[in-house]
């Protein structure tokens, strides 16, 4: 994608006053999704480490990819997802509760300063509610300017084959999914504008 003023260009197609359909998005929700044996859960926390309201939210996701039987696409399921500006150690709380809903075994987290502590925390408050701790994998996504509304836009594409190429579990995470699809402009900076489910939805998706 290349930023040239007020468009936006993505693989060829200019982006100019860019707004998401939302009604095709809300055409891939479906009130309860069979989770098949042979999948493994994929769970992302982008973490903010700090509560200041004019950070970022921290937002988890949990999800799947499998290859569809009928046309051999690779299918995204979102099951559930969850953001708030956490405190302390409630972020571990939030992060290892998550994980129980949904038996993670391996939390992947977004590399960052102070991760770290984030790490222990995790396993203290499991240790503390005698549960076993997830496994975490830190990872780094693409962080150059713009690479957040490039991932973005590209998780957007899995609406362009039919059937769409994502599958969007109902839940009670679906009205803070729906606010950030509304607001979100691919401007440079997108300041001001919370994208954090739909971020960590693309790099749950694959999408780095």
């Amino acid at each position: 994608m290349v930023y040239r003023g007020a468009f936006f260009i993505l693989r060829g197609k200019v982006f100019e006053d860019f707004r998401f359909d939302v009604g095709r998005w809300r055409s891939a929700i479906e009130p309860g999704i069979e989770i098949p044996s042979d999948v493994e859960l994929r769970a992302i926390l982008d973490p903010s480490l700090t509560a200041n309201p004019s950070s970022d939210r921290s937002a988890l996701v949990v999800g799947f990819t499998r290859t569809r039987d009928s046309d051999g696409i690779n299918e995204f399921v979102l099951l559930d997802a969850s953001s708030n500006r956490w405190r302390g150690i409630q972020l571990a709380d939030a992060s290892l509760e998550f994980c129980l809903k949904w038996n993670i075994k391996t939390l992947q987290v977004e590399r960052i300063p102070g991760v770290d502590l984030l790490k222990d925390a995790i396993a203290l408050q499991a240790k503390l509610r005698n549960v076993e701790s997830p496994a975490i994998r830190l990872f780094n996504p693409c962080v150059i300017k713009g690479a957040k509304n490039r991932r973005i836009l590209r998780f957007r594409t899995l609406f362009e084959c039919s059937p769409a190429a994502i599958r969007i579990q109902n839940g009670t995470y679906i009205p803070m999914l729906f606010e950030e699809i509304e607001n979100f402009i691919p401007t440079p900076s997108n300041r001001g504008r919370q994208v954090n489910i739909l971020d960590a939805c693309a790099l749950c998706a694959g999408f780095r």
